[in-house]
Order: C-alpha cells, then structure tokens, then sequence
C-alpha cells in the first residue's frame, strides 16, 4: 500500500505542475511514468471545480449525468462502487470492492478501479487506479484523469485498449453535462443529417453457441461493451439478434455517410476479429421515434 500512495503522490505532484490547456473536447495521451504506462484523459469544462467534484463524489449528481448508482464513503478506504450494469450477477456490475483512495476537496480525487467482467484474469487480480485533478481555469475548470498502475502481459494490455476508449467518453459526458444547450436548430439538422444504417452479424459457423472457445467468448464479451457504449452516446438505435436467438444479428445505428458507417461496423471487435462476418446496408427509407414524432 505504501508503495501505491508514494506513486500516488508523485502523480498528483507531476499533475499539478503540469500546465492545463482548453480543449474543445476530451484529449487522451498515453504517457509513461516511473517506466509504468498512464493513460490520461484531460478536459476543460464549463462548471466550477466544487460543481465537477459532485458528479465524482456525491451520488445524486453522478446520477444525473450517468443513470447509475454509486456507492461511496469519501474517505480514504471507503468504498467507491459504481454499478455501470445493474442487470449483470454479483460482482460483475462495475467497480465493486473499489475503495477510495484519497479525498483533498475540489482538488484532487484518487480511487482504485478493476477491469471489466470480460477480463477476469485481471478483474479477479490486483486493481490500477484513478487519479483526478481539478484546476480552475477562465471558463471553468480542466479536469483531468490519470489512469495508472497497469500491469504487463496480454490481459493487462486488453485491460488498457479498453480503457482508453472508455475513459474519454466518461470524460467527454461530463463535459456535455455542463456544455451550454446547443441551438435547437442546428441539433435538429445535425439529426437530419445523420442517415439510419443496418450491419447484419453472423457467426462465421453454424455451431459456433455449442463450440464457443474462452478467447471468442472475450471477444464477445467486447462486442457487447462496444455496443453499448454506442447506445449509450446515441449513436446505436438497436442492437441485439433476432427473436429465435439465432443469427443474423441486427444493429440499426445513425452515421454520416457510407465510410463512416462502414469505419463502425468494422470496429466491432467480434467483427474486427473475425468471429462475426458482417454485412453493411444503408435504410434508404426508415421511421425513427426519436426523430420523427411530432409530440415533443
């Protein structure tokens, strides 16, 4: 333990020292500290330091940007849990048994943090953690995350591509939560402008639920993350298989145009692995509820 806070210390040290830029949107630098990778994720954003402190801190404000529930004692060794899946068994909803770390009020917040269900290997091991800084600025406050604490080999290198996806959108939501409302007009054309597309999955052989191996069954487990992460920043409509529980699978979601669309079925990670072909269809003619109703 003392030798997590004494790297602690010198993160928070190196942070604080480190000059802060605005950005429009998140920035993400993978950073090397110590010889230990770091993931880091900074952002500027429109609130006060007390106000972005409350969505890390106190359950009612995490609520109301992420939908979820957490758990925390805010003092060091209290717990810090957040159920990102609340339908999921016990102890794989997010980050149970993550306790904090340390608490200096509108500066600094440190907890650990666990790998997702979907590498147990990692998961069921030793935690990184999670440092934030904030730091007033002329409109408003730079916050910025610090991941570290990664181990080496394959399931340590999964556990970071994972969480350099993730932590910019957690990021990047905060950062919505404060932005000014967008002009209603122009989101309403930005919507309109966005076309519906439909990337059809299938397992690449017919017994692939009987003979599914432990590395496709990761895989999976990723697809399912990427997807909802997806739906979770509104780009996802629907996903999921048919109604028999058998192939093809469907995934309706809204793109710019044909390589963009194209760019995220082919980073489906069953996709990209090979473990689902997949087929790219544009909705020529389509119904959107969210798009198209008139009683809002």
């Amino acid at each position: 333990m003392k030798r997590i806070l004494d790297a602690l210390v010198a993160c928070i040290v190196s942070m604080l020292m480190a000059p802060a830029h605005a950005n429009a949107e998140p920035t993400t630098q993978h950073l090397t500290i110590e010889g230990k990778r770091v993931l880091q994720v900074q952002a500027e954003i429109a609130a006060k330091p007390e106000e972005v402190w409350s969505i890390w801190t106190t359950p009612e404000s995490f609520r109301s940007v992420f939908d979820r529930k957490l758990t925390i004692d805010l003092r060091p060794g209290g717990p810090y849990e957040i159920e990102w899946a609340p339908d999921a068994p016990e102890g794989e909803r997010g980050s149970e048994t993550c306790k904090v770390l340390t608490v200096d009020p509108y500066r600094v917040f440190s907890f650990e943090w666990n790998a997702p269900p979907t590498i147990p290997e990692v998961r069921n091991g030793r935690k990184h953690w999670i440092v934030l800084t904030f730091e007033p600025s002329p409109h408003g406050t730079i916050l910025t995350l610090r991941a570290l604490g990664y181990g080496e080999g394959d399931a340590w290198d999964q556990t970071y591509d994972y969480f350099k996806e993730a932590w910019p959108w957690v990021v990047g939501q905060v950062q919505q939560h404060f932005a000014k409302p967008a002009d209603p007009e122009a989101a309403a054309r930005d919507a309109q402008s966005r076309d519906a597309w439909v990337y059809l999955i299938q397992p690449t052989r017919n017994d692939f639920i009987e003979t599914m191996t432990d590395a496709e069954r990761t895989t999976i487990g990723e697809h399912f993350q990427y997807l909802l992460k997806l739906t979770q920043q509104g780009q996802v409509i629907l996903a999921g298989p048919c109604t028999d529980m058998k192939a093809p699978g469907i995934v309706v979601f809204q793109a710019a145009d044909e390589t963009a669309a194209r760019h995220i079925m082919e980073s489906d990670p069953a996709v990209a692995a090979g473990v689902f072909g997949a087929e790219l269809h544009p909705m020529r003619l389509s119904l959107l509820r969210e798009r198209d109703r008139t009683d809002q």
